[in-house]
């Protein structure tokens, strides 16, 4: 059980169990820390306290608003710091994560495959604003899912699934009318990385495995795209701040 009725809460993914017959305790060993019982499941209790510990996926800062951090990690959801304290305010796999860089209530946390929320509440909130079946979008994403909002106008997110979207009113009031828009026919093997030029907000990269794309114009109604062959598997990619010629992978 995650929490299941009348049963108490562990992990669901556990690795190990370990029973000490002279303490009459069993442990349980998961993706989530380590719980014990001393009366045969009957109660579990978490001993994680102070362990400052856990895989994270993906890692965003506000620009806006110093100290505040969303991570998205391993079987252990989003968790956003506010400067005070840690909260998880989404559950499951937690993937790519953003702080809006204009407005630091809203934020975007997403689980697997490409199931992206928004909360524009501090993460007090989230509602689905993307995901195969959602909002027109008839693709899955990879396991985790890459997007990013278009620098310098955070109402436009691009998001890789096997091909390329893009919404210019993310930020709409109502979750169900973002609109999204295929902008290119790669096929249907899923993007690993998205990478907007802070440079210049045209050029957008879209990565899978040893492939790389580009369009100067993703503003357009059919951005056109140009493609290389990369030396080696793609896993991410920052454009230069500056020199909009350059980019590292």
């Amino acid at each position: 059980h995650w929490t299941g009725s009348g049963a108490s809460y562990v992990h669901a993914d556990i690795h190990r169990l370990v029973y000490s017959p002279h303490s009459n305790t069993l442990w349980a060993c998961t993706d989530g820390g380590a719980s014990k019982t001393t009366n045969n499941g009957s109660l579990w209790t978490e001993k994680i306290s102070g362990l400052n510990i856990g895989q994270i996926y993906r890692f965003g800062t506000s620009t806006t608003t110093a100290g505040k951090i969303i991570t998205g990690w391993q079987d252990n959801g989003t968790n956003y710091y506010d400067g005070l304290a840690w909260r998880k305010i989404l559950g499951g796999d937690g993937m790519e994560c953003i702080a809006d860089p204009s407005d630091t209530n809203y934020l975007y946390g997403a689980l697997y495959y490409g199931d992206i929320r928004r909360s524009s509440n501090y993460g007090i909130n989230f509602s689905q604003v993307a995901d195969n079946g959602t909002n027109g979008i008839n693709e899955s994403g990879a396991w985790v899912t890459p997007y990013c909002l278009q620098e310098g106008n955070s109402s436009t997110m691009f998001i890789g699934y096997a091909n390329v979207w893009r919404s210019t009113n993310v930020k709409a009031s109502s979750s169900s009318s973002v609109n999204w828009t295929k902008i290119s026919t790669f096929g249907s093997s899923t993007l690993r990385v998205i990478e907007n030029s802070p440079a210049n907000n045209q050029i957008v990269y879209a990565a899978r495995f040893y492939n790389l794309r580009r369009t100067d114009n993703a503003n357009a109604t059919s951005p056109s795209w140009t493609s290389i062959t990369l030396p080696a598997s793609c896993n991410d990619l920052e454009a230069h701040p500056t020199n909009a010629n350059i980019v590292y992978m």
